[in-house]
């Protein structure tokens, strides 16, 4: 299984995206706010793309190219989504248990 070539924290993305249908991207951004435990849901309205761009280098001798798009991650708005619009995936209890065990160890969610 894909969980168990990833380091700690990050087995818990594979989770996300099997037990809850969420895009990779979309599973990065989750936070431990966006979870409820008790409604058993998750509400999904962000993810991590690479679309941002960098700053400009602020060394006078930048040592790689790394201005321009499709570079730097950033955490946007769902696309093709108004800015209040989102959706609430049911979390199953087993993956609600994966979650919790994740911030028990971590004390976080992987990327969020």
């Amino acid at each position: 299984m894909i969980e168990q070539h990833l380091p700690g924290p990050y087995k818990l993305l594979v989770w996300l995206m099997a037990g809850c249908g969420l895009r990779v991207g979309e599973a990065c951004a989750a936070t431990l706010q966006q979870f409820g435990f008790e409604s058993g849901t998750l509400y999904v309205d962000r993810q991590v793309t690479q679309d941002g761009e960098n700053e400009a280098p602020k060394t006078t001798v930048p040592k790689a190219i790394t201005r321009g798009r499709g570079r730097a991650h950033c955490i946007r708005h769902l696309k093709w989504c108004d800015l209040d619009e989102g959706r609430a995936v049911p979390v199953p209890p087993t993956i609600a248990a994966k979650v919790q065990e994740n911030i028990r160890m971590h004390s976080s969610l992987p990327c969020g």
